[in-house]
């Protein structure tokens, strides 16, 4: 039953003529547009956040004499730092997977159009 359920969804979302599948297109597209635009900005604040974080190392390398205490100071950095990186790891690979998923939906489209 589950077989044919998911028949019927991909028949159903199959576009019936060519002006349709030009729209789906092109939706899809702009859609996928916006993802890349994202997952750029996202690459801004990431080279952001390294460049403050190696201001930041640099200004405790003259501000300590102690060595442990800058070891100290740079592993706190290095820790935020990891913690901010995952996060924004775990944000891109979610737009990476959105950017597949249009990109499989206009292949399978134009595929369709073009048969």
């Amino acid at each position: 039953m589950l077989v044919r359920t998911e028949l019927e969804y991909w028949i159903n979302a199959t576009p019936n003529d060519e002006k349709e599948a030009k729209s789906m297109l092109s939706e899809l597209n702009y859609a996928k547009k916006e993802l890349l635009i994202s997952k750029r900005e996202l690459k801004s604040s990431i080279s952001k956040v390294n460049r403050v974080a190696r201001t930041e190392k640099s200004k405790i390398t003259h501000s300590f004499s102690n060595p442990k205490l800058k070891n100290i100071s740079k592993y706190y950095i290095d820790t935020t730092l990891g913690k901010t990186m995952s996060s924004f790891e775990n944000v891109e690979n979610q737009l990476d997977q959105e950017i597949n998923k249009y990109d499989r939906l206009i292949n399978w489209i134009d595929r369709i159009r073009f048969s």
